[in-house]
C-alpha cells in the first residue's frame, strides 16, 4: 500500500511542478533551451516510468494482496491506453 501512496504523491508533485512552470514568467522560460512542451513530455515520461515500475514490482513480487495487484494491473492498463490513444 505504501507504493500506491508514493505513486499518488509523485503525481501530485509532478502536477504542482508543471503548474508552476506554466504560471512562471514567460521571459524566464524563453531563455532556456527546453521549451514548455519538451518539459511536459519529459515529465509525462518520468511519471509513466515510475508508475510502470511500481506496478510491475507489485505484480511480480507476489507479496501484495489482491486489491493492490488489481490497482497495479489497472495502472498499467491506464498508462498503455493513454499512450496508445
Amino acid at each position: 500500500m505504501n507504493i500506491v501512496i508514493a505513486c499518488y504523491l509523485l503525481l501530485v508533485v509532478s502536477f504542482v511542478a508543471s503548474w508552476r512552470l506554466e504560471t512562471n514568467n514567460r521571459k524566464l522560460l524563453s531563455s532556456y533551451t527546453l521549451t514548455q512542451g519538451k518539459i511536459k513530455l519529459i515529465m509525462m515520461i518520468i511519471v509513466t516510468l515510475v508508475v510502470l515500475g511500481a506496478s510491475t514490482y507489485v505484480i511480480l513480487s507476489q507479496e501484495y494482496d489482491e486489491g493492490t495487484q488489481k490497482w497495479a494491473f489497472g495502472s498499467i492498463g491506464t498508462i498503455l491506453g493513454y499512450w496508445m490513444k
